[in-house]
């Protein structure tokens, strides 16, 4: 099983965002006393971030039909940095989501596979270097100016 790496958020009294991956995050509220199997916190919903509306409607339209019961709403992003974001509420929402972050690929994977990309992209010549600037005058910067030399050997500008 992968090591995965969690951050933690305290929303509010007793609320957590527990964020999973950069996509996906559970709401959780600590419980005041043990509940069952001891149990200290219960998730309250997931959202799952989405680059565009249309992914996300997709995504919705799915999960309604795997739990016809569930409260999902497709929304602007408020807890995740992606653009929309689907949050569900449901007795089922932690088991989704860490379905769905042991599902996606890990960063290992997808550089893995960026590199073998680049590997096998034609390989690129590099420009030359311009001349257009070689054979520029240049002007030295103290031109007009009183100069003093220093024991170490520096000149330095006076004006």
């Amino acid at each position: 099983m992968p090591r995965i790496r969690v951050t933690a958020k305290q929303l509010g009294d007793r609320h957590f965002q527990i964020n999973l991956s950069n996509r996906i995050a559970v709401i959780t509220q600590s419980l005041l006393k043990p509940g069952k199997g001891g149990r200290k916190a219960r998730v309250k919903a997931a959202y799952f971030g989405f680059p565009d509306h249309d992914s996300a409607q997709v995504f919705a339209n799915n999960i309604r039909g795997r739990f016809p019961k569930a409260r999902i709403q497709v929304r602007t992003s408020e807890r995740l940095d992606s653009p929309i974001e689907v949050k569900i509420s449901g007795d089922f929402v932690e088991r989704l989501a860490w379905e769905l972050v042991y599902s996606s690929e890990s960063t290992g994977q997808r550089i893995q596979r960026h590199l073998q990309v680049v590997a096998s992209r034609p390989s690129i010549e590099p420009d030359q270097p311009s001349t257009r600037w070689a054979n520029a005058a240049t002007k030295p910067r103290h031109t007009g100016r009183e100069t003093v030399t220093t024991r170490s050997g520096r000149t330095l500008s006076i004006n």
